[in-house]
C-alpha cells in the first residue's frame, strides 16, 4: 500500500500508509479500501498541512518522494 509523507507547517513530518489522500474541507483524510467503501486511517487539519508527498518506486528500482495534490471531495461525506 502507498505511503504518504505529511509535512506540517511547524516542520514536523509523519508517514502514513494509505491507498489515497483526499481533502474534505477543513480535514485532509488518508483512506484505505474496506469492502465496498473507504475507511479513514488518518486525518489532519487541512490548514496545518505544508505539503504531502507520495512514496514511489520507479521502474529501475529507485525510490523517491513526489509531491501529491490530494483530490478534493465535493459531495457530502458520510463518516463511519
Amino acid at each position: 500500500m502507498p505511503q504518504f509523507k505529511i509535512r506540517h507547517l511547524g516542520g514536523v513530518e509523519e508517514v502514513v500508509t494509505a491507498a489515497r489522500a483526499a481533502v474534505d474541507g477543513p480535514i485532509t483524510v488518508f483512506e484505505r479500501p474496506s469492502g465496498d467503501s473507504w475507511k479513514v486511517v488518518h486525518q489532519v487539519p487541512t490548514d496545518e498541512v505544508d505539503f504531502i508527498q507520495r512514496h514511489v518506486i520507479e521502474g529501475a528500482g529507485m525510490a523517491r518522494w513526489v509531491t501529491e495534490e490530494p483530490r478534493r471531495i465535493t459531495a457530502s461525506r458520510v463518516w463511519s
